[in-house]
């Protein structure tokens, strides 16, 4: 079959039922890209983040030939202003669900071109009202986010299980003593600030684990997954989510900077594996903290975006290195699922930069009151509270009615 043969017949159905056949000229479709481009001050490159396609529209240049085209031409008009979806059966693309926009333009050649009337139209394809629920998309995507983290904790558990050593002595040697040692390395994120929101539930989940790693060897599943769990959980503070992302930070630092032992020796798959569990479990603290803790600021949610980007090169670098360090693959869909997680959290962060007010610092040159400065930035009164909560760090006693000058103040607009 060829192509002429597959051309369908033309045919517009308007809401209330009018059918049309028509004539046509050259056709043809566009669509859209809906993408946005965003540049980071500390990194090379752009983000694009890729949104899918929107509606897709098909412009036509229609005709109405005969004694009666212009009773027709004037039906079709009064068909295009029907409110509601019509179909387009389109000669090459089918049956669509389509609504006129634009500005449908009808032409009359009296002189030259007698009997017939064209119409240029635009139909725009939609979605039907029933198949569309407008989604909460940043509320969808917390959910991904946590859930993809379970998805993290369950691989990366299965995956330690599989792949710790313990066929000799030393293998068993050193993971207790990386075992033991992971305590420590877990205890820096008792640093965190506003820890106190966790101290119970951390100490005594710490103090779980602290025993079970007395014996590694038979408590590889139990260990890998009260460590993940550990790792995770300063996540849940509710504070500012920079102070939460700088101790993960911090613990990613500790646990990716070598790939050697201190006497110069390649680090034992063992160690290997008990750290990517603690990289790892970290990464997926970083991201669900996004989710839980305070963004202030649009400049906030795009500075979080970059330190876990950062944080996720370091990571993979660290795996890259060790994996071909050792001789081995890491082949566990762990490392897929942090993957998606890093995916989502920073399209995440972006999405709700949108919604976010633009951080403003400002150093006073003199002395002004509080109430003045607000109005003078465009603040209400009203704010007073919020404004004092903002700069707790850099004002108080004597300043809480009067700014002097050199306080460097911040606020949101």
């Amino acid at each position: 079959m060829s192509w002429e043969e597959r051309l369908q017949k033309a045919v517009y159905t308007s809401p209330g039922g009018s059918v049309f056949d028509f004539d046509y000229e050259n056709v043809s479709m566009s669509t859209v890209k809906k993408t946005t481009e965003f540049n980071f001050s500390d990194r090379d490159g752009a983000y694009i983040q890729d949104n899918g396609a929107g509606g897709r529209k098909y412009p036509v240049t229609l005709f109405f030939v005969g004694a009666d085209c212009d009773l027709t031409a004037n039906s079709f008009l009064l068909a295009v202003e029907e409110k509601g979806i019509g179909q387009l059966n389109h000669p090459i693309y089918g049956n669509l669900n389509v609504v006129p926009t634009g500005s449908p333009t009808r032409r009359d050649d009296l002189v030259d071109g007698a009997n017939i009337v064209s119409w240029e139209v635009e139909f725009s394809e939609t979605i039907l009202p029933e198949d569309f629920i407008f989604p909460d998309s940043n509320k969808d995507t917390e959910t991904e986010i946590a859930d993809t983290g379970e998805e993290f904790q369950d691989n990366a558990s299965e995956n330690f299980s599989e792949s710790v050593e313990t066929e000799t002595p030393n293998d068993e040697a050193v993971l207790s003593v990386d075992s033991a040692e992971s305590v420590n390395t877990v205890s820096n994120l008792e640093n965190v600030e506003d820890f106190n929101q966790i101290k119970n539930a951390f100490l005594t989940l710490k103090e779980a684990y602290s025993e079970t790693v007395k014996d590694p060897v038979n408590n590889k599943s139990s260990m890998s997954r009260q460590l993940i769990l550990l790792t995770r959980l300063p996540a849940n503070i509710e504070t500012d989510i920079l102070k939460v992302l700088d101790i993960y930070d911090k613990q990613v630092d500790l646990l990716t900077n070598t790939t050697e032992e201190p006497n110069g020796t390649k680090q034992p798959e063992n160690s290997f594996q008990i750290s990517y569990v603690q990289a790892g479990a970290s990464m997926t603290g970083m991201c669900e903290a996004c989710t839980i803790a305070t963004i202030n600021s649009r400049n906030d949610a795009l500075n979080a975006a970059g330190i876990i980007a950062d944080n996720w090169d370091k990571t993979k670098n660290y795996l890259d290195e060790s994996t071909q360090s050792l001789g081995i693959m890491l082949s566990d869909s762990s490392f897929s699922n942090l993957l998606k997680q890093v995916s989502q959290t920073t399209a995440y962060l972006i999405n709700r930069a949108f919604d976010l007010p633009s951080e403003k610092r400002v150093v006073l040159a003199d002395d002004r009151q509080i109430l003045e400065f607000l109005t003078s930035v465009g603040l209400s009164i009203n704010q007073y509270d919020e404004f004092i909560e903002w700069n707790l760090s850099n004002i108080g006693g004597d300043e809480i009615e009067i700014l002097t000058a050199g306080t460097e103040v911040v606020y949101y607009e």
